[in-house]
């Protein structure tokens, strides 16, 4: 017998009305002898009622009125059972039976939390009617047994009811119905062992109310249903838990091969490139899962998620494509991922978006994002991107998952974790780290910072504990893995195109697509996502139009290479009758020209510049690329310094500034003013160089003779030129 049952045959002989809240509908075990069963709460109520000697038991629900459970029905009007009846004609007839004198009579008022929804303002005149019922109420010696004729109401919570109603009224008792204890459990396992026709098992009875940890009386039925229904044996009843928590018969995980989790690592270095750590710990884990081992040292009747993982590192460098590619490899499809990006849950209330409103609010019959997307596929990879935006309230509710793989709606369903991957990601520490840092002390770096994040700023070390072992820093994209990642970007562009518009693109020579994949690395502080937008810029959005100016159509044949230098790249196309095995140059038939410039140049006077080299007749492609390269290197060293110098002087802010705009741009015009029997590449590329050197020491803020900052142009002096407009004139110190 449960603790409330107990308290309300106690309360019996001394209260006339109860107030029965929490956990009323789920089933309840009645027993009497020999016998056990197991009931609603009302038909327990009501064998309760009988036991303690009450001669008519009345139940009355706002949507069916009056029903008789037990005794005479000359008690009420038979024209009154089985009709509709508003709360305040029903009034009349439950304080009728509350007052009659010779017979105990038991009223339970069902589904009493809807009622103010149906009556509105009824609701609250019928609770001051029995209010002062219950104030008014006395004992009548029946049988010779003293007891009030008393009222059950049967609530979802007790603030459903008026508190002038039971605050500081001695005959009103209020009980809290509680979930299921284990020892509960064991006497219900064991009745519905029968049904299997299982021996007095102790050992298996125990095992099952352990699997059913926290689980209502209702599901413990229901799963026993299910494991009848699809012969399952009560010794493998922990499948019938998994088919009533997800829903599904065939679990994902029971359908990835042994192969594709034995050759998994590999298939994931694959796709994300440069993280072999962080591939081969998700490995791990995931073979760990599929043995349904995850959380088992804790408990063998775990219900944690399969894998709990976080990421943390700099942007781009292969979080979210790690997250994918386990969603692709384990369940068979990206879509299998479901994404939050947390920072659209920063506030206190934004909770209520991913579990739901609580019952009264707007929005409660929606149900949470998460919880709503976890019923629907509980065979997922869950990604929060970017934890450390979220509120601290957030994690604290996420806390149950990683616990005890549940989550409860505001609906107040129950929602399982058990057959999920969660995988958080985070840059926390990242504006910390730089590609030149050794990768140890990166590593160490991110973990320090994500350490002191939960201690000491959001102050929930309780979390950083659940994470365990399972945080996982990203290493930095090198230049050969960046590569490696465009070659896989632009060969997928060109998959797409033969796909869908069944136009075949190659190009001239695998060199050339190394050559485009290295110009797309030029930046790789954004990582692979910066490289897929560089890839954009510089490759499919003057590609696209390129098709258009040369005509593409469906069966067309597409072939792309340089055109003798990395500035440029050529577009051809063949229509279907070429012959596939002679060179391209013989069947040329359109050709466009795709300049890289914007790639490395975003300065628009040295761009223009730079193109007016290349159109002059007397340049040639090695002058023009040699040229080109040396003033991007001194770009890059610009940009560079704007980046990691944050409180730069003014005075080298504008000299810094004044290269770019005026002496560079001058230098190109006065090399193309030079009559082209007398230019000397060697002289703008001195020039250039003297700019580097002055860049470089500008930025150390070190000089060889200790000099405080100078001009360019006293830089120049000081190297001996006399005249910086000319750079044919140098004049020795």
């Amino acid at each position: 017998m449960q603790n409330w049952n107990q308290e309300l045959i106690e309360s019996l002989p001394f209260n006339a009305h109860f107030i029965l809240s929490g956990n009323i509908y789920d089933s309840f075990i009645y027993e009497k002898g020999e016998t056990v069963q197991t009931l609603t709460i009302k038909d327990l109520l009501k064998n309760i009622l009988i036991d303690d000697g009450f001669q008519n038991v009345v139940s009355y629900k706002p949507t069916q009125g009056f029903t008789l459970l037990h005794g005479n029905e000359s008690i009420l009007p038979n024209s009154i059972f089985g009709k509709k009846e508003s709360l305040t004609k029903a009034s009349d007839q439950i304080i009728k039976l509350l007052r009659q004198e010779d017979q105990n009579n038991a009223v339970i008022i069902d589904y009493a939390s809807r009622s103010q929804e149906l009556s509105g303002n009824d609701f609250q005149s019928f609770m001051a009617l029995m209010s002062m019922e219950a104030n008014e109420s006395k004992k009548k010696n029946i049988n010779g047994r003293a007891r009030h004729n008393i009222l059950i109401f049967l609530v979802d919570k007790e603030g459903d009811i008026p508190s002038f109603y039971y605050v500081d009224k001695p005959n009103v008792k209020s009980i809290i119905v509680e979930e299921p204890d284990l020892l509960v459990r064991r006497k219900v396992i064991k009745n519905l062992l029968k049904i299997f026709q299982e021996e007095n098992n102790e050992s298996l009875v125990e095992e099952i109310a352990k699997q059913t940890n926290k689980l209502k009386i209702r599901e413990v039925i229901e799963i026993f249903q299910i494991a009848k229904l699809n012969d399952i044996s009560p010794e493998n009843i922990s499948e019938a838990i998994r088919q009533y928590r997800t829903g599904v018969k065939i679990s994902p995980w029971e359908e990835v091969s042994r192969n594709t989790l034995r050759n998994l690592e590999k298939s994931l270095r694959k796709r994300v490139k440069g993280q072999d750590e962080a591939v081969k710990k998700v490995s791990q884990s995931l073979k760990r899962a599929f043995f349904n081992l995850s959380g088992s040292q804790f408990s063998i009747y775990s219900q944690k998620p399969k894998g709990i993982f976080f990421f943390a590192g700099p942007t781009g460098v292969g979080k979210t494509e790690l997250a994918k590619a386990i969603a692709e490899s384990i369940f068979g499809t990206e879509d299998s991922l479901i994404r939050f990006d947390m920072s659209e849950y920063k506030f206190e209330q934004s909770d209520q978006k991913l579990i739901g409103a609580p019952p009264g609010y707007l929005g409660f019959q929606e149900g949470g994002q998460l919880t709503n997307a976890v019923k629907e596929n509980p065979f997922s990879v869950i990604l929060f991107d970017e934890i450390e935006k979220a509120h601290p309230r957030i994690l604290d509710l996420l806390l149950q998952v990683l616990d005890d793989g549940v989550l409860t709606s505001g609906r107040g369903e129950r929602v399982y974790f058990g057959e999920t991957v969660i995988i958080f990601t985070s840059n926390i520490g990242a504006s910390e780290v730089s590609p030149d840092m050794d990768k140890n002390i990166c590593n160490r770096t991110i973990l320090s910072r994500i350490e002191e994040f939960f201690k000491e700023k959001i102050e929930r070390p309780e979390i950083l504990n659940r994470l365990g072992k399972n945080i996982i820093p990203f290493n930095f994209i090198t230049k050969e893995e960046g590569v490696r990642i465009a070659k896989d970007m632009i060969l997928r562009v060109l998959k797409k195109i033969k796909k869908e518009k069944e136009i075949e693109v190659s190009f001239v020579s695998e060199k050339n697509l190394e050559q485009l994949s290295e110009l797309a690395c030029k930046d790789l502080s954004m990582g692979g996502r910066g490289i897929g937008n560089t890839i954009e810029e510089i490759f499919i959005n003057p590609f696209s139009e390129a098709l258009f100016d040369v005509g593409a159509r469906k069966g067309d044949k597409i072939m792309i290479g340089f055109k003798n230098s990395s500035l440029q790249l050529k577009v051809l196309k063949f229509t279907p009758t070429s012959e596939n095995e002679e060179s391209y140059e013989e069947h040329e038939q359109d050709s466009v020209e795709i300049s890289l410039l914007n790639l490395y140049i975003d300065h628009p006077k040295i761009r223009e510049e730079i193109e007016k080299l290349d159109k002059d007749e007397y340049v040639n492609e090695e002058a023009l690329e040699i040229i080109s390269s040396t003033i991007i290197d001194v770009l890059n060293l610009i940009k560079k310094a704007e980046e990691r110098i944050q409180k730069m002087p003014t005075e080298m802010k504008f000299e810094l500034n004044n290269i770019k705009e005026r002496h560079i741009p001058e230098l190109i015009k006065r090399y193309l003013k030079i009559h082209p029997e007398k230019r000397d590449i060697s002289l703008i590329l001195e020039e250039l160089k003297n700019i580097t050197e002055y860049v470089k020491r500008a930025i150390s803020s070190t000089y060889d003779n200790g000099e405080s900052f100078q001009t360019y142009s006293n830089f120049l002096e000081k190297k001996g030129y006399r005249n910086e407009k000319n750079p044919e004139i140098k004049q020795e110190r």
